[in-house]
This record gives structure tokens, C-alpha cells and sequence, in this order.
């Protein structure tokens, strides 16, 4: 036996023909049905407006004053943001009471501020939390004090106590009220910025100076160090603690600076206040996905003095409301999924994983409930056609003559006409070939009355029959001529 070739497929006119059935059965079931893809879209809108899944790609944070403890902390986080995409701009300030009003004045994205700084009225502003303990220092020149009292220390020295809108003035102001001093009536007071104070210091333009920073900054460092610097003690920290809700009683070793010489020669007692990040409710919570990603990092990064029992980042500011994106990943909700997506796609999966899963809750009954657009129009001509095919059988049970005859004729040819050019999408075969058999009957039976009208000269013995009890087509006969227009396997 000869081997006979085998016709390949043609995939190109199959995906070409299933291209435009899909096509034509989108068009047909939008013309009736427009309203749902409306309120499908509209339902979209309102949830991509609500989770936000994409986040800019640029945010601007209010720092401090250069070679400040923000100013180097800004550093870091702007380093940890361009490995994930995003340009994090660092906006140079006096501190953490003009960031607060930045932010507020919707100047910058975020802030780094410090506990205690009071938030004008009206504003919605998060705490995105605490990412450190900051110490207040006052460095004098000069003997060592060893009095007891240390305002007549304060009132006897030309003191810088920091320069407008810095951290280091507002917790100075809070320290002075405990010893029921008013700062800005202090005549032995002076506003300085930083490096300006420090350099002050050095030369003897002044006796000393306030510094909100961190131990491992560059300005407490040099101090530390200058033979001629002394670190005044906070012996009643922890009384002043106790006084301002904000403050916390911390110890700086001896020898934490140098072992050979030791220094400082003993323990210091210091007060300090917590360094926080805030951000308007507005923030993208992918962006405060970051921050707190961000935070958690730099905890697990860099060395801390003064720590707490769990850690930072913590929420120690109470008098602002908590991220809840923050408070989640601090639960370990969801800092897992940090290790395996893409922030904003762990910040995404975070936030709106229920919300999915109640959407498709929703909507998949809805789908089911909802007409199959594929078969929609071929459906309707179904209906139509069946309609046409029993009004021609209930005609042939009215045939009086042989011109009624013809009229059915002529209708069942215009139903013929109309099968024979019917759109029938892949999946409906079945039912396409159901009607053409339905049809081959009615033909059958008019082909027999035009026989009987033939050998009978116009008497109409026509038996009625109806479509349930009719014999099976013959075939050969109208189901051959037909074929669906599409057919798609």
C-alpha cells in the first residue's frame, strides 16, 4: 500500500479564523451588553486608585544640617532606596522642627524628626517609627564642673543652644522649662548652626554648647576627643525622664571613645529623645513599605549605643498615629515577602491580597451568571431561526392550495439561505447541527405535499404531522448542504 502523504494543518488560517470569531463575538456581545465592561472598568478604576500598585519613582525626605546625625542617616537611607529603583532626595534643613513644618507644608515626602516636636493642627501625618535613641550633649570648656546645681552652670556660660528650627533647640527649651528658665530671654544664650558652634567652641568665642547627635557622629567625636572639651554629666537623667514624657535616661560608657587614653574618664549620664520618621497619610504605601524596609535594615546594619529590648524600628512617639503598612511589617505579617518580591510587589501582595480574594468572591459567580459573549450572537440567531422553522411547519399545517405551498416554499428557502451563511463559533457545532436536522424534516415534508399536490390536482390531503413524531431525515438531503461558516476545532 502506497504511502499517502498527510495534509499538514493549517495553524495560520486557524488562528487567523479563531482571531476574527473572537473578534466578531466581542463586538456583538458589547452592542448588547455595553453596560458591563462600563461597571467592570469603573470597578477596576476605583480599585487600582484605592491599592496603587505602581509607586513614583521619586521621594524627597527633610534631613538636617550637614555632618549632622539626619544628615548622615539620610545618607544611608538614600543609598538603600537607588538599590530598590527609587531616587530618594535629601533636603538639607536645621533640624527636626523645620522638617515638621516642611511636611506639613507639603514642601517635602518625609521627614526625619525627633519625639516630641509638636505637629501643627489639621494635619493627617504618620509615624512611619522610631529608628534610634538621640542624646542631648552639652559640651563646655574649662574646669570640670562639680556643683550640684547645674542652672547655675546654665546661667553663668555664653551657651549655643542650636540654631532655629532645630532639634536640638526644642529639647533644649523643654530642659529649660524643668529648671523654669524661658530660653529666648536668656541673654547668655546663642543660636548657632552646628559646625559654626562647634567651631566657637574651639576657638573660646563661647563656654559651650547644647548638641542633639548621635554618639558616632563627626561633632561629637571631635569633642570627645579635644583635650580642652569637657561632657557636662546629667546626674538627674533620669529624673528629667521622668518630667518629659519624650526623654529616656541614657549611659555612655567610659572608654567608649578611646581605651588608651580612656575616654570619656567615666560614665556620662545623658538625656535623649527618639528619632522618627513621619509622612503624610497620603504617602504611597509602597514608599512606606520602603521606609520601614529600610528601617529594619539599618538597625540590623550599623552599631547602636543606646538600644531598647526589641529593637529598633519601634513606635515610642504616641502622640502621632501609626503607618498601618508600618505596623504590619513590624508584626512579621509581611516582612517575608520582602526576600522573595520586589517591594512595591510585597507592598502590593500585602495590602491587597484579601481584597483580591474577596473581589473574585464577588466576581466569579458573576461570570457564571453572566451571558457567554462567544455564543451570544449565534445564540440569538438560534432563536430567531428555530422561530422562522416552527412558523414554517405551523404554515404547512394551514397549506390549502398549491400557491400556499409555494409561499412556504419560498420562506423555507429564505430560512435555508440564512443557515447556509449563519456564524456558528467553535463550541456550538452541536447545536448548528441540530437545527439543520430540524430543517431536512420540514424539507421532507414539503417535497411530499408537492408530490401529493402533483398526482392529486390540487386536493389537499396534506397529513398533519407534527415535528416530535416525524421520521428521521434522509440522508443525503439538507444536511449536506450545510456547514458552519466557522469552524474551529
Amino acid at each position: 500500500m502506497a504511502n499517502i502523504p498527510l495534509d499538514k494543518p493549517n495553524i495560520e488560517r486557524q488562528f487567523l479564523n479563531s482571531t476574527k470569531d473572537e473578534l466578531f463575538a466581542l463586538k456583538t456581545f458589547l452592542r448588547y451588553y455595553w453596560y458591563m465592561p462600563i461597571l467592570l472598568l469603573a470597578g477596576l478604576a476605583v480599585f487600582i486608585y484605592e491599592i496603587r500598585p505602581l509607586p513614583p519613582r521619586t521621594v524627597t525626605i527633610a534631613t538636617g544640617q550637614p555632618l549632622s546625625t539626619y544628615d548622615d542617616i539620610g545618607k544611608w537611607y538614600k543609598d538603600f532606596f537607588n538599590k530598590h529603583g527609587v531616587d530618594l532626595r535629601l533636603v538639607p534643613t536645621n533640624g527636626a522642627a523645620e522638617n515638621l513644618n516642611l511636611l506639613a507644608a507639603g514642601k517635602v515626602d518625609a521627614a526625619f524628626t525627633q519625639g516630641g516636636v509638636p505637629i501643627p493642627a489639621g494635619r493627617n501625618i504618620l509615624s512611619l517609627g522610631s529608628i534610634q535613641l538621640e542624646p542631648l550633649w552639652l559640651f563646655y570648656r574649662g574646669d570640670s564642673f562639680t556643683g550640684g546645681d547645674a542652672l547655675e552652670f546654665i546661667r553663668s556660660k555664653h551657651l549655643s543652644v542650636g540654631p532655629p528650627g532645630s532639634g536640638t533647640q526644642h529639647i533644649v527649651a523643654d530642659l529649660a522649662k524643668q529648671y523654669k528658665l524661658v530660653p529666648h530671654a536668656q541673654q547668655n544664650f546663642v543660636q548657632l548652626p552646628t559646625q559654626e558652634a562647634i567651631d566657637a567652641l574651639l576657638s573660646g568665642k563661647i563656654d559651650g554648647m547644647f548638641l542633639l547627635a548621635s554618639p558616632d557622629s563627626a561633632g561629637p567625636q571631635t569633642l570627645l576627643r579635644h583635650p580642652e572639651i569637657k561632657v557636662w554629666d546629667f546626674k538627674t537623667s533620669k529624673a528629667i525622664a521622668s518630667k518629659i514624657h519624650h526623654a529616656y535616661a541614657v549611659e555612655y560608657p567610659m572608654g567608649a571613645v578611646s581605651l588608651s587614653p580612656v575616654l570619656p574618664p567615666q560614665d556620662v549620664h545623658l538625656v535623649a529623645t527618639n528619632t522618627g520618621i513621619l509622612a503624610p497619610e497620603s504617602m504611597h504605601p509602597a514608599i512606606q513599605y520602603l521606609f520601614i524596609m529600610a528601617s529594619s535594615s539599618y538597625y540590623r546594619n550599623n552599631h547602636f549605643m543606646f538600644d531598647l529590648p526589641n529593637g529598633f524600628p519601634a513606635f515610642l512617639d504616641h502622640d502621632v498615629a501609626k503607618s498601618d503598612i508600618a505596623v504590619k511589617y513590624l508584626s512579621k505579617v509581611a516582612a517575608s515577602f520582602e526576600y522573595t518580591f520586589p517591594f512595591w510587589l510585597a507592598s502590593f501582595i500585602d495590602r491587597a491580597w484579601l481584597l483580591l480574594a474577596t473581589l473574585f468572591a464577588i466576581i466569579y459567580p458573576l461570570m457564571q451568571m453572566a451571558p457567554q459573549y462567544r455564543k451570544f450572537h449565534f445564540k440569538a440567531d438560534m432563536r430567531d431561526r428555530y422561530g422562522e422553522l416552527r412558523r414554517i411547519e405551523m404554515q404547512l399545517h394551514q397549506v390549502k392550495s398549491q400557491a400556499d405551498l409555494e409561499d412556504v416554499k419560498l420562506d423555507f428557502q429564505i430560512l435555508e439561505d440564512k443557515l447556509a451563511v449563519m456564524w456558528t463559533p467553535s463550541g456550538a457545532k452541536g447545536e448548528f447541527y441540530n437545527i439543520v436536522q430540524g430543517a431536512d424534516v420540514i424539507r421532507g415534508r414539503i417535497e411530499r405535499a408537492q408530490a401529493v399536490y402533483r398526482s392529486n390536482n390540487e386536493s389537499p390531503p396534506l397529513r398533519k404531522m407534527s415535528l416530535a413524531t416525524e421520521a428521521p431525515p434522509t440522508p443525503g438531503t439538507l444536511t449536506d448542504k450545510f456547514a458552519p461558516v466557522q469552524a474551529d476545532s
